[in-house]
């Protein structure tokens, strides 16, 4: 299984997948969160959207939200259980992105 795909499933429903009760569960979303937030601009980051259509960091749709996420972090690296459930869902269709990140950071 690809990087992308051990990615996803991991993310999605079923057994051995991420388990938001889990705290080292709720950790490595945080870290998925804030990897593809730092790929949003400044600008992007400090006003919660999506300026440039470049396929990197969140869609204009999610940056809102993102923000939020981010937000609700705020220094920490857990975030509340509700929270993380969304932030699962919403990270899986950006299981692209979080592979290359992963394999990128691999490859040093």
């Amino acid at each position: 299984m690809d990087m992308q795909s051990t990615i996803k499933a991991w993310l999605s429903k079923g057994d051995k997948t991420c388990n938001c009760n889990n705290l080292a569960h709720r950790q490595s979303i945080v870290r998925m969160l804030k990897a593809l937030w730092n790929r949003q601009t400044l600008d992007e980051q400090m006003s919660h959207t999506t300026r440039k259509r470049n396929n990197v960091g969140f869609n204009a749709y999610d940056a809102r939200f993102a923000g939020e996420l981010i937000k609700a972090i705020d220094g920490n690296d857990d975030l509340p259980v509700k929270l993380a459930w969304s932030a699962k869902f919403l990270l899986k269709k950006y299981a692209r992105q979080l592979a290359e990140i992963k394999e990128s950071r691999n490859a040093t």
